[in-house]
């Protein structure tokens, strides 16, 4: 069978995103500062577009052109383009992160259907949020690795701003709303988490008074997370609530949110900041290979009070060595 070439897939593409003809060739017209004669020759690929003129089109009308050029390739993988909001400037470092993911996951909550699945190798914000010392460490953390910011250079200089406060409640409280969620752990997680904090006080970046408040939080962290692990579900809302221990390192955190057609998957690399990609192909695939994740972990959620008690009590245990 003969392959099509990157500038009929280019077409092809173009068509898929404008079908009425005559708008599609207005538009590009407009773009390429040309007469409508010229655009039509292109459409009936008579003329190729050239290069220049490609890279405007994709550039204008968001068009990937690693997704168009998968369709040559022989090879078995897919190009996936995964998105990171940019980081401007001292207000809008935590700001711009919870706004994008509260826009994105606010679309979610009405759908009965609604889905929320992850797999953690760390704490995530959805775990941290609602404790303050605990979302300092971890802001102290990520601005300490990507910013050259003074007021990061110490633990003691890192403050959550009342109106940061109020987006990451707005987004504890949306998170409650889905009507499933799951978590997979790492039961390293809290080990890991307890060498970071000790390594910090090592070097003196944060205080042994500090850490006996990051530890205080811990512990509340835990006796919450515990009462919403034995009831299987968000006290607040009724919400089904699912909690795996993996037995497994996992390497890389990820997680899912789908509800009828809407779908999105993050893929965490930044401490606090995630890439993310709506591609509802690549969700729905890796929404399979985090619940397939499910095989090789324990679920102590509801159930499995053996198994629970010696993961909380065990988690506790390190924690009281900081």
């Amino acid at each position: 069978m003969k392959m099509k070439g990157l500038n009929t897939l280019f077409l092809e593409t173009l068509n898929k995103k404008f079908p009425n003809k005559s708008e599609l060739a207005e538009r590009l017209a407009d773009l390429l500062n040309t007469d409508k004669t010229s655009i039509y020759r292109r459409l009936r690929e008579e003329v190729r577009f050239s290069v220049d003129e490609v890279g405007m089109i994709a550039r204008h009308f968001g068009l990937s052109l690693d997704e168009i050029t998968d369709n040559i390739r022989e090879k078995d993988y897919r190009t996936v383009k995964l998105e990171l909001p940019n980081i401007t400037d001292q207000d809008g470092i935590l700001y711009d992160l919870l706004e994008e993911h509260l826009f994105c996951s606010e679309k979610f909550l009405s759908g009965e259907d609604s889905e929320l699945g992850a797999a953690l190798g760390v704490l995530n914000r959805a775990f941290f949020l609602s404790y303050d010392n605990l979302a300092r460490f971890f802001l102290f953390k990520w601005g300490r690795y990507y910013t050259d910011l003074d007021e990061y250079r110490r633990f003691e200089t890192v403050q959550v701003a009342e109106p940061l406060k109020a987006l990451q409640e707005r987004e504890r409280t949306n998170l409650m709303q889905f009507k499933r969620t799951f978590y997979i752990w790492d039961v390293q997680i809290i080990p890991n988490l307890v060498r970071d904090i000790k390594y910090y006080e090592s070097i003196s970046l944060i205080s042994r008074a500090e850490t006996q408040l990051i530890k205080e939080d811990l512990f509340v962290m835990l006796d919450d997370l515990e009462k919403r692990v034995a009831n299987g579900k968000y006290p607040e809302t009724g919400n089904r609530f699912e909690f795996y221990t993996a037995s497994m390192n996992i390497h890389t955190s990820h997680a899912y949110m789908h509800s009828e057609d809407n779908w999105v998957y993050y893929l965490s690399a930044f401490v606090v900041r995630s890439m993310f990609t709506q591609d509802p192909e690549l969700c729905r695939d890796m929404k399979n290979r985090i619940n397939s994740q499910k095989a090789s972990s324990i679920l102590i959620s509801e159930s499995g009070e053996k198994e629970r008690l010696y993961f909380f009590n065990k988690q506790r245990q390190v924690i009281d060595t900081l």
